[in-house]
């Protein structure tokens, strides 16, 4: 059986084809280009998407493909599913299924903290992208001549209270919900100590659930 998952996300838009439960294909392309992104040769699919406005027009592309809903699926949670990103929820998924007690670190446009306590998906931080604080700060200085070794200061700053917040909020949680297990995606730009390496996470964990499903 081929299996096509679609992960729409902020930035760009992948594409994973999975035949016999590998992954045999896997394509990223900027929306720019995804016009020209043509693949029918498959059997089902999910469609994992954070960018609401693009669902018909991918839907439209892909025929036969699951739009993944959190809040119309079967799975223990103690966030609002029906306010909570789909891949948030594909990410976390194995690991509710499971049973398992881990956090998960996603990293995309922004960077999310996702909490699985004894099956149960409670959520967690969300943090602003890098991009976006880097812009707030330069409006804040009233300046947007900032360059040079200034903006080589700045950047280190800022990027030191990123990853300080970051590991600030992951050691709280930690502590509150007693979870030991921490895994980050293969892109996670930070090194986070005692930590697991997953390899496409909402892709992955997309196949899995839509496996699952009647």
């Amino acid at each position: 059986m081929k299996i096509l998952v679609i992960d729409a996300g902020n930035t760009n838009l992948k594409l994973a084809i999975f035949e016999n439960g590998r992954l045999k294909r896997f394509i990223s392309s900027s929306y720019e280009l995804a016009e020209s992104l043509r693949y029918n040769d498959y059997d089902k699919g999910i469609l994992v998407s954070t960018v609401k406005p693009l669902n018909e027009t991918i839907l439209r592309r892909f025929p036969n493909v699951y739009l993944l809903e959190p809040e119309r699926l079967n799975i223990k949670s103690n966030y609002s599913l029906s306010v909570v990103g789909a891949d948030r929820i594909a990410a976390s998924y194995p690991f509710v299924k499971r049973g398992k007690d881990v956090i998960i670190l996603l990293s995309g446009t922004s960077i999310t903290l996702n909490i699985v306590k004894g099956g149960v998906f409670y959520g967690g931080p969300i943090f602003p992208p890098y991009k976006g604080v880097m812009a707030s700060y330069r409006i804040l200085s009233m300046s947007r001549s900032i360059k040079g070794d200034t903006l080589r200061a700045i950047n280190r700053a800022v990027d030191c209270i990123f990853k300080g917040g970051l590991m600030c909020a992951l050691n709280d949680v930690k502590r509150e919900f007693g979870i030991k297990d921490v895994y980050v995606s293969n892109d996670f730009p930070y090194h986070i100590p005692n930590s697991k390496k997953l390899a496409y996470p909402v892709i992955y964990g997309a196949y899995e659930l839509i496996l699952d499903l009647p």
